[in-house]
């Protein structure tokens, strides 16, 4: 989400042992920043194994070929939503992993420190689909 030029996956996907394994799914609304993810996907030989969709981030339609995913990604998108869209943004994202799946996601701690909040909400989260 929100993947910017893919820094957060491509250079540790090119390098790894089971690269051929992942199918991975980039969604980024900027299209400079997609042409870039594309061109470094196709560089690192990644291109059959990355796909790199040009649109907004927040709409669920951008996501129909990636879900449920194995691992979701929302690095430096929290800091970016109101507090009041905060938990609904942490719900929806979290639907979209699979069974099992893991959700990395990050979070600055500056005042006021969101944190240990979205912390809980992915506690009771898990416990009410694991219930």
């Amino acid at each position: 989400m929100c993947a910017g030029q893919g820094h957060d996956l491509l250079g540790v996907l090119a390098a790894h042992p089971r690269r051929a394994d992942v199918r991975a799914h980039l969604v980024e609304l900027d299209p400079r920043n997609a042409a870039e993810a594309r061109a470094a996907a196709a560089g690192l030989g990644l291109g059959d194994r990355v796909a790199v969709v040009t649109g907004d981030a927040a709409l669920v339609r951008n996501y129909a070929d990636a879900v449920p995913a194995a691992l979701v990604l929302l690095c430096g998108v929290l800091g970016n939503v109101a507090d009041e869209g905060m938990e609904e943004t942490v719900d929806r994202v979290s639907r979209l992993c699979a069974p099992g799946g893991t959700l990395v996601w990050t979070r600055n701690r500056k005042a006021p420190d969101r944190v240990p909040r979205v912390c809980d909400w992915l506690e009771a989260l898990t416990e009410r689909r694991d219930g």
